[in-house]
């Protein structure tokens, strides 16, 4: 494909929510289901297109975006054109706040927009699966995901406003290693299965009636079934001792990663529970205040 001069100036930037963790996950049937928790942290890239070179340049080494992009270019027949990255990332890798899935997307979206002037989303979606289990965080809202078809099943509309308080266990957790031990694990989700419709009946409710108390109690539902899956020791615990504060809705977790979250009222503050929990729970540090906020692709920059 042949640019015009003027054309080869050209370039995009966009931005992706990471995650603190999920709001539900589980195996409904065949369906292997997530709600990604989005958060007020992004993944930013900003691609140009480039005139003194051929390939893709990145200024971070990022194997797996830098995989997704030279696939699109590959479908797309594009390989003559030069197109340059640059990452930035507010996102901890590794600890299940989403950063591989907000890379990629970013990375995607940014040179699809930049090359055709939309995000082939079919294409978008493919790619991603094909390298990794997926976020639902490129999507708009609150979207109901299959993560290993890469299908969105249904999409509930923005979260109620709520903050977030995210805490970290120490260590980190490879994603695909981590689904490949699930796989192997034979867990037995038919007898959880009436806890996980509640939960995501409630979450369904909870974006209907922008109840941030019915969030609350879906994520701690699906936090509850997981310890069959990964235990946290101090979960029962935590979760009776924030229940006792006025405006705290519940708690959620990643169920491949390390980080959990506090839902709380976006109008109080929390210093008090803040240093109750980093006291008693050795196992996990504090890391940050943020908004949930809705998933999907933000469009910064495009000239």
């Amino acid at each position: 494909m042949i640019y015009s001069k003027n054309k080869r100036n050209k370039k995009v930037k966009v931005s992706v929510p990471g995650s603190c963790g999920e709001l539900f996950q589980g195996k409904l049937g065949e369906d292997n289901l997530l709600i990604s928790c989005p958060i007020d942290k992004y993944s930013k890239v900003t691609a140009y297109l480039k005139s003194e070179f051929v390939g893709v340049k990145t200024n971070e080494k990022l194997p797996k975006s830098l995989f997704a992009v030279k696939k699109f270019l590959e479908k797309n027949s594009q390989n003559e054109v030069g197109v340059e990255l640059d990452f930035e990332s507010e996102l901890l890798a590794s600890k299940g706040m989403g950063s591989s899935t907000a890379d990629i997307t970013a990375a995607l979206s940014s040179v699809m927009i930049l090359l055709n002037n939309k995000i082939n989303w079919k294409l978008l979606k493919e790619i991603l699966i094909s390298i990794e289990p997926t976020d639902s965080t490129p999507w708009p809202g609150l979207s109901l995901f299959d993560y290993k078809k890469g299908m969105i099943l249904q999409s509930f509309g923005p979260p109620p406003h709520l903050d977030i308080l995210i805490f970290s266990e120490k260590g980190k957790i490879d994603t695909i290693e981590f689904n490949q031990n699930l796989n192997s694990a034979n867990i037995d989700y038919v007898s959880q299965e009436n806890k996980l419709k509640k939960s995501l009946k409630l979450i369904k409710e909870s974006i209907q009636d922008k109840s941030p108390e019915k969030l609350g109690k879906a994520s701690i539902i699906s936090a509850k079934v997981h310890q069959k899956i990964y235990y946290r020791s101090y979960l029962e615990d935590l979760i009776s001792l924030i229940k006792k504060n006025p405006g705290v809705y519940g708690l959620n977790i990643a169920h491949s990663g390390t980080v959990l979250g506090v839902l709380v009222d976006r109008e109080r503050e929390y210093p008090d529970i803040i240093e109750k929990i980093k006291n008693k729970y050795k196992e996990i540090n504090y890391l940050y205040r943020t908004k949930i906020v809705g998933g999907g692709v933000r469009i910064e920059e495009k000239k």
